[in-house]
């Protein structure tokens, strides 16, 4: 379903402001149940920010690999939105499952109660799915675990333009740069008692120059792949500006493997611009850059596509929040500019 057929299309949900409730729900899987320690922290956060917090259910479920069944999980996600002091939600973590509960979810109720949605990794089939069914604008974005949980609090680069974006009835217009990257993983609730490090970073580089303008689209890699591979909630992407990131966990075979569906599913001849996200495994030397390069430049684009690497945001810190569907623009030459020509909230 094309999201411009939708009565819906590009629906803003109202801004988040200061004494305001921020709900943090889990739609994959129990990390959240398994480290209370990190959630406290996220929560604490939240609050020193001038925040309420609620936590959902869901956030104290374990099921094995799930934060619960697909039923109680979207249960979750209901009763959050339908709550009228609740004006933004965040995922917990993602993992997997988060597609599960795609046929538990009540369009009626997401239509009816638009409300900030943010998350990333596996969150990406809810966001997208969302977006493609009632055009409500979602939020490829911090999670609490990984991002508010921090040690000493979510690094400044994140918070800073999550709440930019999610407060601001105006564009905020081009998308900052970090110039830094934290990489170091510390075991969370047994290793994570201190902040962890950060790196200088080089800048966002091109890999082929253009401008276009387009629908931001922001997924994970492989979660997009498992998608297109159940044939359905394909959102159309025809002229969209699409931006793609890896899990951390990820193999490089298995990164080739999922970019060969998409080239083979002719995805690539749908977008108006490619920006990739920054690759955990390119900034610990894990891949090769140049091989990551060689295979994007092989995938079957036309020649006036741009193309970009390095974008901040994925399994990786600090990140940006994309909006799903709001128009932006990718300008590659010797730099690299993303910029948000709409508001995302209203």
């Amino acid at each position: 379903m094309n999201p411009k057929d939708s009565p819906f299309f590009n629906q803003q949900p109202p801004l988040l402001q200061e004494g305001d409730t921020i709900g943090i729900v889990s739609l994959s899987g129990p990390l959240a149940a398994r480290c209370p320690r990190r959630l406290q922290r996220a929560v604490e956060y939240l609050e020193s920010k001038g925040l309420k917090v609620r936590l959902g259910v869901s956030t104290g479920l374990d099921t094995g690999t799930r934060a619960g069944e697909a039923r109680d999980r979207a249960k979750d996600l209901h009763t959050m939105m339908i709550d009228p002091s609740v004006k933004a939600i965040v995922t917990s973590i993602g993992g997997t499952g988060a597609s599960e509960i795609l046929p538990e979810l009540d369009l009626s109720i997401l239509r009816a109660h638009p409300t900030i949605l943010v998350g990333y990794s596996d969150t990406t089939s809810v966001l997208l799915w969302i977006w493609a069914q009632t055009g409500l604008i979602t939020f490829y974005g911090p999670a609490a675990l990984p991002q508010f949980g921090e040690v000493g609090g979510c690094f400044d680069f994140t918070w800073n333009h999550f709440i930019s974006v999610v407060t601001s009835v105006l564009p905020v217009g081009e998308l900052p740069e970090s110039g830094i990257c934290v990489t170091e993983y510390l075991e969370w609730d047994i290793e994570d008692d201190r902040r962890r490090d950060q790196k200088a970073h080089t800048a966002r580089f091109p890999l082929r120059r253009g401008v276009a303008e387009g629908p931001l689209v922001a997924a994970n890699l492989a979660t997009f792949a498992n998608i297109l591979r159940a044939g359905d909630n394909i959102p159309n992407l025809q002229g969209c500006v699409l931006l793609l990131e890896a899990s951390d966990t990820t193999s490089f075979n298995a990164f080739c493997m999922d970019l060969e569906l998409l080239a083979d599913l002719d995805v690539f001849s749908w977008v108006a611009a490619l920006a990739w996200g920054r690759f955990r495994q390119l900034t610990t030397q894990r891949w090769s850059t140049d091989a990551v390069k060689f295979i994007i430049n092989r995938l079957p684009i036309k020649q006036t596509v741009p193309i970009a690497m390095d974008i901040e945001f994925g399994h990786i810190d600090p990140i940006l929040t994309l909006p799903m569907g709001v128009q932006c623009r990718l300008t590659v030459d010797e730099s690299v500019r993303l910029e948000l020509l709409e508001a995302a909230v209203v």
